[in-house]
């Protein structure tokens, strides 16, 4: 939705707030569609702005400069967007920031103290958040529910939707067929009674894109490493202070 007023662009209401939030439905706060992706890059072309190709993934995940790409410096924000001013590369603009943190200033809505981070993080179980397993899902869901909609063994309706009102959440005044992915099928695909890897992917290239490999897994941070470079100890918690 690249011309649409900021606050529509990110959908700046409680729901799109929350989706950054622990305690929210797992479809507010990963909502893979094109009109999701232009709200996030209004000047990125879609494939590059944020599907999940092996390309994204290395740029936002597969080196060792992205682990400080998450500790937030100015360096890092240009790994992760090169040639993009620091304002833009990570928020786009100050509208954005405060998106993702009302009445914040922009230092802290880029993690900037302890109290940003634990906003992001919560707990020391973060080290299971970005793990590809059934703790993960548990850390990064927060609910019985969200960790069903993360599993692979739960229906990709809850997963991606839940419910009709999800989708007007994230696309109000729009069919649901064109608030999830502009296609009949693709709604299907994303609604209940349908095969989980129809359901959750699509294909099996797409479930590749979205971590069904080594590589992705990695990405995702299954190693002590990442998992303290999402400052995971006090120390990394002072330091970011």
């Amino acid at each position: 939705m690249p011309n649409v007023e900021i606050v529509q662009a990110f959908m700046l209401n409680v729901n799109i707030v929350r989706a950054f939030m622990p305690n929210v439905e797992i479809v507010q706060a990963f909502m893979l569609n094109v009109n999701i992706v232009r709200a996030f890059m209004p000047n990125v072309e879609i494939v590059q702005a944020f599907m999940l190709n092996v390309n994204i993934v290395q740029a936002f995940m597969l080196n060792v400069n992205i682990v400080q790409a998450f500790m937030l410096n100015v360096i890092i924000v240009q790994v992760l967007m090169p040639n993009v001013e620091i304002v833009q590369a990570f928020m786009l603009n100050v509208n954005i920031v405060r998106a993702f943190m009302p009445n914040v200033k922009i230092v802290q809505a880029l993690m900037l103290n302890v109290q940003i981070v634990q906003a992001f993080m919560l707990n020391v179980n973060i080290v299971q958040v970005f793990m590809l397993n059934v703790n993960m899902v548990q850390v990064f869901m927060l609910n019985v529910n969200m960790v069903q909609a993360f599993m692979l063994k739960v229906k990709m309706a809850q997963a991606f939707m839940l419910n009709v009102n999800i989708v007007q959440d994230f696309m109000p005044n729009v069919e649901i067929d064109q608030a999830v992915m502009l296609n009949v099928k693709i709604v299907r695909a994303f609604m209940p009674n349908v095969e989980i890897v129809q359901a959750f992917m699509l294909n099996v290239n797409i479930v590749q894109v979205f971590m069904l490999n080594v590589n992705i897994v990695q990405a995702f941070m299954l190693n002590v490493n990442m998992v303290q470079a999402f400052m995971l100890n006090m120390t990394l918690f002072g330091l970011l202070c």
